[in-house]
C-alpha cells in the first residue's frame, strides 16, 4: 500500500500530462475529437480521482505533521519549566543561609 501512495503524485502528473496534451491536439485537429471521446472521458475521470487522492493524503501528512510538531514544542516548553524550577529552587537553597548570617533590625537586648 505504501508503493501506491508513493507512485500516486506520479500518475497524476501523468495524467496532467495526457489531459493537457488531449487539449492540445484537439485545438489542433478537431475532427479526431480527443476531448469528447470514451478514452478522454476516462483519462478526466481518473486524473479527478488521483488529484482527490493525493491532496487527501497531502492533508493528512501535513496535520500530522502538525500535531507532531505541537508535541514536540509542548515537551520542549516542559523541559524549560522544569529546568527553570531546579534554578530556583538552588538559588533559593543559596539565598536561606544568607537570610540566616544577615543582623536583625530589632531593638539591641543589650
Amino acid at each position: 500500500m505504501k508503493g501506491f501512495w508513493r507512485a500516486l503524485p506520479h500518475l497524476t502528473i501523468v495524467l496532467s500530462m495526457a489531459t493537457v496534451t488531449f487539449f492540445v491536439i484537439d485545438r489542433i485537429n478537431r475532427s479526431m475529437a480527443f476531448m469528447t471521446s470514451e478514452m478522454s472521458k476516462f483519462t478526466f475521470l481518473a486524473l479527478a480521482v488521483c488529484a482527490l487522492l493525493t491532496s487527501c493524503s497531502l492533508l493528512g501528512y501535513h496535520w500530522k505533521a502538525d500535531a507532531r510538531s505541537v508535541r514536540k514544542e509542548q515537551k520542549e516548553l516542559q523541559k524549560q519549566k522544569e529546568q527553570a524550577e531546579i534554578l530556583f529552587r538552588q538559588h533559593e537553597a543559596v539565598r536561606e543561609p544568607e537570610k540566616e548570617a544577615e543582623p536583625s533590625d530589632g531593638p539591641n537586648p543589650d
